[in-house]
């Protein structure tokens, strides 16, 4: 399995489980309603399911967001080889590494840490079509373009 493939097959497990909670979440919650008991303190029966709906709800839209990013993911061609980076490249700089795909945090592979960033991030468009050897600065610090794999 090469780098990329590494490093994808990460990002997919990563936003997997983001899928796989909020599934949870909204499960355990629908499960919470259906077991609230309509108390004779009303709005305290009431207060305790809109609780419970804004739960499902803000679950929900973290769901949607995971399955976007995996939607992206998805389209990245990890055997494709460019000069320029792009969505799928793995950035080497002489201050960090990065793997252009989707916001999945620090990832290791063999020791060595690369940081999974989105193409549309703020720094993945400061880098954006770049090439080996070019610069970019990012919150006040430069970068310069050591190879791109």
């Amino acid at each position: 399995m090469t780098l990329k493939e590494q490093l994808h097959a990460l990002c997919k497990a990563y936003i997997d489980a983001r899928i796989q909670n909020a599934e949870q979440q909204i499960a355990d919650a629908r499960e919470a309603i259906g077991n609230e008991t309509k108390s004779s303190a009303g709005d305290k029966y009431e207060t305790a399911r809109e609780m419970m709906q804004q739960d499902i709800d803000m679950a929900t839209a973290r769901m949607n967001d995971a399955r976007q990013q995996l939607a992206v993911l998805d389209r990245i061609d990890t055997s494709a080889i460019s000069e320029v980076i792009i969505p799928g490249s793995v950035v080497l700089t002489d201050n960090g590494n990065f793997y252009i795909a989707t916001n999945a945090g620090q990832l290791k592979v063999e020791g060595v840490t690369y940081q999974s960033i989105s193409f549309t991030s703020p720094i993945g468009q400061a880098m954006k079509g770049l090439s080996k050897g070019n610069r970019f600065t990012f919150n006040r610090k430069e970068y310069i373009i050591d190879n791109i794999e």
